[in-house]
């Protein structure tokens, strides 16, 4: 598994990203779910949800992001990179 997971600025359409953001802003983004391919609903964690909406904040901002494990052990090279 990698350790660490880059969003380039552009690399998400602006309009894409209103839309998340639109969906997300609906009651805090309390009772956000995804829907898997058999159409199960899955209820997202309010950390999960808080964590999207800064990447889209950053993104819509026209700023990458990168999001790293916490528990990953990175090189001195991988870590400049971040």
């Amino acid at each position: 598994m990698s350790s660490a997971v880059e969003i380039r600025p552009g690399s998400v359409q602006a309009r894409e990203l209103e839309v998340i953001d639109r969906v997300l802003a609906r009651d805090g983004g309390e009772g956000a779910r995804l829907v898997d391919s058999a159409g199960d609903l899955v209820e997202m964690p309010e950390e999960l949800v808080s964590a999207l909406k800064t990447i889209v904040e950053h993104l819509r901002a026209g700023h990458g992001v990168s999001v790293a494990s916490l528990q990953a052990e990175l090189t001195t090279v991988e870590a400049a990179e971040l």
